[in-house]
Parts: structure tokens; sequence; C-alpha cells
């Protein structure tokens, strides 16, 4: 919002270049001031064994976990599109709700992780959270633009308080998501380290079958998924995943220690966001009520 109309494209690009080459120094200099550390971690102290079978499946989870990412991604940049009316903007904005959401999930995983006792029960409730919380920000992209109307009178049409405005509620709309996507991988790195060994195996294996999902995940979404079912139905089917993959972590846990309820408590509620939005369609007119608001303050 900010670099692309001062520096063009090509000055934000060599921009961009330049702190990666900077990023790229820094790991340099830091690496040769310290030791190699010993790559073995030791086995945690909370946690219940977790068997190989457990771990492909949760492996598998995370993987189907990036394909539904991948869906909300683009799913999301298309209906801010309508809010904001205009595609930087929207992409921007749905960027920096992902970004922000990964990396305070991580944080809080990484300060919750050892009063976990059940990892995969963990992963369970947070595949499911992330469903209902997909299904339920989608469920309330259709006030936004209403919401910016009257940011629109509040701020007397000025174009930068209603810009901020609009990005703070979207990125507030979406955080839920990503902080559980945030959460899920730092989670799934902590079940697989004992099995696996050594930080590099257990973090880079988990990032890997993520990535192994997410990749078809962006080219179904925005080729085949988006444009055959639309915003809301495609949030429907990647809910769904979420919740496949809840119910498969379940099924690994063992009977006495399974969280039941709370799953259930969510799946259910996800299921009534998604009811919503595969059959009761937005008004059209009301969801493009962004590129008007946009245009009034240009």
């Amino acid at each position: 919002m900010t670099l692309l109309p001062a520096l063009g494209v090509r000055g934000t690009l060599f921009l961009a270049v330049g702190a990666n080459l900077a990023v790229a120094m820094l790991a340099l200099v830091l690496g040769r001031e310290r030791l190699d550390a010993d790559d073995a971690e030791p086995e945690p102290e909370h946690g219940v064994p977790v068997s190989w079978r457990t771990i492909r499946v949760v492996w598998a989870g995370i993987a189907v976990s990036g394909f539904a990412a991948m869906v909300y991604e683009v799913a999301w940049t298309r209906g801010l599109v309508q809010v904001f009316g205009n595609s930087t903007y929207a992409f921007t904005t749905m960027l920096t709700s992902f970004l922000i959401g990964l990396a305070a999930g991580a944080w809080l995983a990484e300060r919750r992780l050892g009063r976990i006792g059940d990892p995969v029960a963990c992963f369970a409730l947070v595949e499911a959270w992330i469903a209902l919380s997909a299904a339920g920000a989608s469920a309330c992209l259709e006030w936004l633009p209403g919401l910016g109307f009257e940011a629109l009178k509040a701020t007397g049409g000025e174009f930068a308080p209603l810009l901020v405005f609009q990005l703070g509620l979207c990125i507030l709309v979406m955080l839920p998501t990503t902080l559980g996507l945030g959460f899920a991988l730092p989670l799934v790195a902590k079940l697989s380290a004992p099995r696996v060994g050594g930080a590099g195996r257990s973090i880079g294996l988990p990032y890997a079958w993520n990535t192994v999902g997410a990749v078809p995940g962006a080219i179904a979404a925005g080729f085949w998924i988006l444009p055959h079912w639309g915003v809301g139905r495609s949030v429907v089917l990647a809910a769904g995943l979420n919740l496949l993959v809840a119910a498969a972590a379940l099924r690994a846990v063992p009977r006495g220690s399974r969280p039941l309820r709370p799953v259930l408590a969510l799946g259910v509620l996800c299921l009534a966001a998604c009811l919503k939005l595969a059959f009761v369609q937005p008004d059209p007119r009301v969801l493009s009520a962004g590129v008007y608001s946009t245009s009034a303050t240009s």
C-alpha cells in the first residue's frame, strides 16, 4: 500500500531482493559466530507415546490442512476484492492476516507446548477450530461493506483512515483461523520429534508435508474450485477437509483421552456456518458496495 505507489513494481522488487541479501549476509555472520549445536533433541517430558502410524496420519493431515489453507487464501482474496474494490489491497490484507496469524500462532504454540499432554488430541481440536473460524469468518465477509460505509461517514470520506479501518477489521476477522494454522505446525513438529529425531527432521518433515498439500491447493483453488464453486462453497469445501483431518486425528487418540465433546461442539458450529455459506447467498449488490466506498474517497 506504500511501496508500490512510491517505488513502482521494479523498485519494490529490487528492495525485496536487497532485503533477502541482507538477511542472507546476517545469517552467514551469525553462523560463523556460534558453534554447531547438537541437532538431537531430548525426549519431551510431557505427552504420550506416538506410534509411526499416528505420525503418518498427522503428516497426511497437515498436508490436507495445507491444501485447505490455500483455498482459504484464494477465496478470501476474491471476497476482499469486493470489500476494498481493489485487488492489491485485498491481497495485501489477506497476506498480512496470514503472516501475523502464523507468527502469533507459532509463538503461542512455543509457550504452550510444554503443557500439552496429548499433542494428537490437541491437533484434532486445532483443526476443528480452523474449520469453524474459517467458515465463520467467511460468513462475516458480507457485513464488511456495510461497516466500511459506516467508517466512511465517521471519517468524513478521508481515504487513509477508511483504508486503515478496513484493513484492521478484515485482519481481525481472519486472525482466528490464521492463529490456528500457525499453532498447528509447531504442534506437529513436537509430536514428531521423539520418532524422527533431531530438530531439523522434526520441523522439516511436517513443513514439507504441509507444502506438498499447499501447492496443489493453490493451483486447484485458483483454476478450478473458486471459478466453479464461488467463495462461499469453496470455503465450505476447505472447512470440510479440516474437519476430516480433525476426525482422523481424533480416531488416532486412545479412547479414554479423546476430546469428543469439544471437537463435536466445534464441528456442529462449523456445520451451521457452512450451511449458511452453501445455501444462503449474500446480496451481490451489498458485497460490491466496497467498490463504491473506495471510489468515493479516491
